[in-house]
């Protein structure tokens, strides 16, 4: 977070309309309005209720997710003219996840294409936080390392892209490297 996705994102949808097709693959903005209810806390009077009830919500949430995936993106490729999506997030593994959320995500990949082309935003941690801080410093820190070091796992052709510079540095990067990209 706060290191410009949706800025870049946007600017690029500025330029032409090759570009407008987006899915947003977070945790938000969900396909099927049931998993917003399964992603909240659950409390009762019975501690051992709630807990029982947040199991299953949990369960249900992560059999339901990919399927949300995978319909968020069928809808933005019946959009895209040109077959070209802009995917704002890609989910990407957690060091901590449990065996569920595992199969889970890999259930996701199964669905989902691989990306054809990964940006990578980077920058200077602190001067993101500065402009963003939505979490706990150390939490958003922690997030930086994993999404950098996750996305480098993922094979396909990878631009690391410096967002600590102006906003027209950046799109110039990326507008490069995505015309390259297509006119090959």
């Amino acid at each position: 977070d706060g290191s410009g996705k949706t800025t870049l994102i946007s600017e690029l949808k500025k330029m032409t309309h090759i570009f407008k097709h987006q899915v947003y693959l977070g945790w938000k903005g969900y396909y099927f309005k049931i998993l917003y209810r399964l992603d909240k806390e659950v409390s009762t009077s019975s501690k051992i209720a709630t807990a029982l009830i947040s199991k299953i919500y949990f369960y249900l949430f992560h059999a339901i997710l990919p399927l949300d995936f995978f319909v968020r993106y069928l809808c933005a490729k019946s959009n895209a003219k040109y077959g070209i999506i802009i995917v704002d997030r890609y989910p990407l593994p957690k060091q901590d996840m449990g065996l569920y959320r595992k199969i889970s995500l890999y259930v996701t990949y199964l669905l989902l294409p691989k990306p054809s082309l990964l940006f990578i935003l980077e920058g200077d941690p602190e001067k993101i936080w500065e402009r963003k801080k939505e979490c706990g410093k150390k939490k958003f820190l922690e997030e930086y390392v994993r999404v950098k070091e996750q996305g480098l796992l993922i094979k396909t052709r990878k631009v690391l892209v410096d967002t600590c510079c102006t906003v027209d540095e950046s799109f110039d990067k990326i507008k490069n490297e995505l015309f390259s990209y297509l006119t090959r």
